[in-house]
């Protein structure tokens, strides 16, 4: 048995858990982090999102996707963590 089973085995069922669920939602948000999918915007900056995928395709002509395809939104993201 190693000691990481072991410490997990000692602790009672009202603390396992939450602790389980704070190591995902922590490992997620890492993940999304490192991939670029989850970025910090500083105050002085603007934000431009990029939709990669759609099921409508790409943008037929131009640069901005108006009808939900994949491309440059016309929206702009606001300061603070953005996914």
């Amino acid at each position: 048995m190693s000691d990481l089973q072991g410490a997990a085995e000692m602790l009672p069922w009202g603390l396992r858990f939450p602790l389980e669920l704070l190591l995902v939602l922590v490992s997620l948000v890492a993940l999304g982090w490192i991939t670029g999918a989850i970025r910090y915007i500083r105050n002085s900056r603007v934000g431009v999102a990029e939709k990669l995928f759609s099921v409508r395709g790409s943008v037929p002509s131009g640069l901005i996707a108006l009808g939900g395809e994949a491309g440059y939104s016309p929206t702009c993201c606001a300061a603070g963590c953005t996914s």
